[in-house]
């Protein structure tokens, strides 16, 4: 659904954030 959509794609730009602070 629309739920999982949202939430893949808040994840990645959570995980996105973090790589960018690591780097």
């Amino acid at each position: 659904g629309h739920d999982t959509t949202t939430m893949g794609l808040f994840f990645a730009t959570l995980l996105l954030a973090e790589h960018k602070e690591f780097q």
